[in-house]
Order: structure tokens, then C-alpha cells, then sequence
């Protein structure tokens, strides 16, 4: 089949560019594009070509589909290899001066870190006077509950939350402080290396990550580690590894894929591993293709939604706004008894849903 044949193609192709930029041109990692071409190529490109019978069979027009997920990295991995080079080698030798001369005060970070611990201590505690731990997602995911109970805890702690401002101040910390601590965290420790012990960085990294999926989620714990990981690898632009590096990243999964045994009451070395193909080939690489095979498939059906998907345009021009995340989760699962859930699409297949041809354009833009 044409459609596999090309898909295995254009994969191996922007396999090849990645590879080249992080062996022999490590200084356009400092580009945003990269990180998410790599991103992109790993989650949709090569899951959309594992799984391309599901493809076939579930999408009756396979052009769109086969331009979004293949054609779009190509174009991508060769314009961030030729653009912008100088730009970026100018940037890299800049980080190289900053890590070599150490510019950045430690003093500064440490004061920075403890403003950040506080703050985040007082969300927290604020957050459990609402919502008490064991009510919280997390608790049931690792107390032995029915799956079914852990679900409906993680939406009461989290989506369901009576006091709406205090969602998005836990959403805050979650999304964004506890990240930018744990960079923080790392950066201090990198630039005192050997002068310091890691076992309290290491701690506070457990403790943050720890409070910010109390309400069950594991995207929050697997994000806060990755931006920990970057920064280190950013640190160490120079000493980068790719093997090192991935089997940093494996350990990354590993708090994750304990939360998906301990949310179906599974245990053991067995267990581990049927929990990871879960979590990395169905959770990570199939489901962004799945929904993206709903949201395709239904605008075959139903033709694109057009300026409704965006309130703010859709009241500009006139027309009602529609939640598209809510109302494909709704329309897909019918008998679904929790009608607030989302099935979040990746910007590639919503924006083509939403516009069109078009749509892809805009990609290209945002990438």
C-alpha cells in the first residue's frame, strides 16, 4: 500500500535529519522547533505509521491525514535544519559562556527558589483545606479504589471544583510553578555540581511533583520531570549524550506508569510492564492518533467546523460557539456518564478540522 510505503519513508527520513541535528549540529537544539519536531515525529509521525492499518481502516480520505502527520514534519525537520543557523549558533556559544563562566549567581536561584517553595506551599495547603487528601485522585489511585472510583475522584478534585478560582490557582502551580522550580532545582545543582548534595534537590523535586498530581492526573508529574531533564540537558549542551539522555527519559515514566498500576490494583513485575505498554504505546503513541482518527473521521461525516470551534471569533462573526473537545468526547462516547471530559486533540488535526486546508497552513505558522 502506497499510504504505508510513504508513511515508513517519510518517518525514516526525518529520523535521519533529527539524528544528524543531535550529533553533529547540537547547537539548533536551542531552537523551539526542534523540541517539537521531535516531539511531533516520535508521538504522531512514527505512531501514525506503527499504526497504519488503524488508519486505513477508520479515515475514508487518507490525504489529509497522511499531509498532517507526515508531510508537516518533513517540511518542518528541513526548514529547521537550514534556517535561522547562525542565529542559533550565536545563541548556543552564549549558553556556553554562561555555563563556562557561570554568570548565572547561585545566590539569586536559591532566593528565587525559596519565594517559589513558599508560594507553592501555601497553594497547596490552601487546596487541601477544600479538597482533603483523601478525596483527592491521588489518594484513590493508590489506596486500592475501583478504577471507576479513581476517575470520578480525579474529576472531583480537579475539573469539578466548586470554587472555580481555586482550580485555576491549583492549575497554576500544577502547569507552570512547579515546573519552573524544578528547572530552578536543577540549574542550582548543576552549577554547584559537586559542592552540594543532591538528596534535598532530589527531594524537593519528589515532594513538588507529588503535590501537583494530587488530583490524580499523571501529565502534570511527567511535564514537571521532562522541563527538569531539559534543563539539565541545556546545562550540559556541550557534554549531551544521547544514550544517557534517553535512559534519563525512561525514568521519567517510571512515577506514571506506577500511578497506572496502582489506579486498576495491579502490582508486580508483570504488572510493570503491562502498565508501560499502556502508559508509552497506547497512552503516549496511540491515543493523540486515535483522537485525531475521531476528529478526521467525524468532519467526513459532518464537514469542518469553521469559525464556531473559537468562541472569541465565533462571537465576532456571529455564530454560536461550540466546545468541539467536549462535544467530540460527548458524541463518541454517548453512554459516557461523565459528560464534562475532553477528548483534546492535537493542533494539527484540530485546526484541519476547524478550517481546512487552511488549517494547515496555520500549522506551519505555529511550528
Amino acid at each position: 500500500m502506497l499510504f504505508a510505503f510513504f508513511s515508513i519513508i517519510f518517518s525514516l527520513f526525518t529520523s535521519a535529519v533529527l539524528f544528524y541535528i543531535f550529533r553533529y549540529k547540537r547547537y539548533l537544539i536551542v531552537k523551539p522547533s526542534i523540541w517539537f519536531l521531535t516531539f511531533f515525529h516520535i508521538i504522531i509521525q512514527w505512531s501514525s505509521t506503527i499504526y497504519v492499518r488503524e488508519v486505513t481502516e477508520r479515515l475514508n480520505n487518507l490525504e489529509p491525514f497522511f499531509v498532517l502527520t507526515q508531510g508537516l514534519p518533513v517540511i518542518l525537520s528541513i526548514y529547521s535544519l537550514l534556517s535561522y543557523r547562525r542565529s542559533s549558533l550565536s545563541i548556543s556559544n552564549r549558553i556556553k559562556v554562561v555555563v563556562g563562566k557561570q554568570l548565572i549567581r547561585p545566590s539569586s536561584i536559591i532566593r528565587i527558589i525559596i519565594i517559589n517553595l513558599i508560594i507553592a506551599f501555601v497553594i497547596v495547603i490552601i487546596y487541601l483545606q477544600f479538597v482533603p487528601f483523601k478525596e483527592t485522585g491521588l489518594f484513590h489511585s493508590i489506596t486500592g479504589s475501583s478504577a471507576h472510583e479513581a476517575k470520578m475522584a480525579r474529576e472531583m478534585s480537579a475539573k469539578l471544583l466548586k470554587q472555580q478560582w481555586l482550580k485555576y490557582l491549583y492549575s497554576f502551580y500544577a502547569k507552570f510553578l512547579a515546573s519552573f522550580t524544578v528547572s530552578l532545582l536543577v540549574l542550582y545543582g548543576c552549577i554547584k555540581r559537586y559542592r552540594i548534595s543532591w538528596v534535598w534537590i532530589f527531594m524537593s523535586i519528589f515532594l513538588i511533583t507529588f503535590f501537583a498530581i494530587l488530583p490524580g492526573a499523571r501529565g502534570p508529574g511527567a511535564r514537571i520531570l521532562f522541563v527538569g531533564l531539559a534543563t539539565y540537558l541545556f546545562y550540559n549542551i556541550e557534554k549531551f549524550k544521547f544514550g544517557k539522555s534517553t535512559i534519563l527519559g525512561a525514568f521519567i515514566l517510571i512515577p506514571p506508569i506506577y500511578l497506572q498500576m496502582a489506579t486498576y490494583n495491579r502490582s508486580g513485575f508483570t504488572a510493570f510492564f503491562v502498565a508501560a505498554e499502556e502508559m508509552i504505546f497506547r497512552r503516549i503513541l496511540f491515543v493523540p492518533i486515535d483522537v485525531g482518527l475521531y476528529w478526521l473521521a467525524y468532519i467526513e461525516d459532518h464537514g469542518y467546523w469553521g469559525s464556531a470551534a473559537i468562541p472569541k471569533l465565533a462571537s465576532i462573526v456571529g455564530v454560536s460557539p461550540v466546545h468541539v473537545p467536549n462535544y467530540m468526547m460527548r458524541y463518541t462516547f454517548p453512554g459516557n456518564p461523565d459528560n464534562t471530559g475532553y477528548m483534546t486533540s492535537s493542533f494539527v488535526f484540530a485546526y484541519f478540522s476547524y478550517f481546512g486546508w487552511f488549517g494547515v497552513i496555520l500549522c506551519l505558522l505555529i511550528s
